[in-house]
């Protein structure tokens, strides 16, 4: 299962958040743009 959010903070660097749950753990993606991207990290 993936979740996304964007943030709505203009200061803020990261600009979208994912949530993936797999079955090896949960993991938080950050991004920089609201657009498919590759992640600030994870």
């Amino acid at each position: 299962m993936r979740l996304t959010a964007n943030i709505k903070q203009e200061e803020s660097e990261v600009k979208r958040l994912m949530i993936y749950d797999s079955e090896n753990g949960v993991y938080l993606f950050e991004y920089d743009t609201e657009h498919d991207s590759s992640a600030l990290c994870e």
